[in-house]
């Protein structure tokens, strides 16, 4: 469970928080840990710095933490997203989930819990670049060897160029 120097972007206007989170419980795990108060500067960071994760208040000054989600997305961060919530916004948690947020932490939550849901995040970010690294590259395969599609690594269906030809036919109407 330790870190390899990822980047961790914690959005929360919260500096108790912020702090419980970054320097208590992410930065001894070697975590890389930015710390913003507010949707809009985020947003830059997160286009900026490329963070491996992000953590997000819903509850943020100015722009929501859904908002800050759907900017994200907008923007092409496809970085994962887990929300910070209150106990009792549930039902704003699963706006979340369906905007693209990948977990949430109820507050007041503990440092292992905190641990427990950023690993299980980033494992998602180290699965997708482990199987890009191991992915051949286009052009890589040896000749006579069928494309492999990206999305099932089953061969895939390449259709030769063909003409095809319609013959127009006359339309006959019924005589009435």
């Amino acid at each position: 469970m330790t870190s390899s120097g990822e980047q961790v972007l914690i959005v929360e206007s919260d500096p108790d928080i912020s702090d419980l989170i970054g320097r208590q419980a992410l930065q001894p795990l070697g975590y890389k840990v930015t710390v913003t108060g507010g949707a809009g500067a985020a947003i830059k960071l997160a286009i900026e710095n490329h963070p491996d994760l992000i953590l997000a208040n819903l509850n943020l000054p100015g722009l929501s933490g859904k908002d800050l989600i759907a900017a994200l997305t907008s923007q092409g961060i496809t970085a994962p997203l887990v929300v910070i919530a209150e106990k009792g916004q549930e039902q704003s948690v699963i706006q979340s989930f369906r905007l693209g947020a990948v977990d949430a932490i109820l507050w007041p939550a503990r440092d292992a819990e905190v641990v427990r849901v950023v690993e299980r995040a980033l494992q998602q970010t180290r699965e997708t670049r482990t199987r890009f690294k191991t992915r051949p590259s286009i052009g890589s395969r040896q000749p006579g060897t069928p494309a492999q599609s990206p999305r099932t690594d089953r061969p895939s269906l390449h259709w030769k160029s063909c003409d095809i030809h319609y013959r127009s036919a006359p339309i006959v109407r019924p005589n009435r």
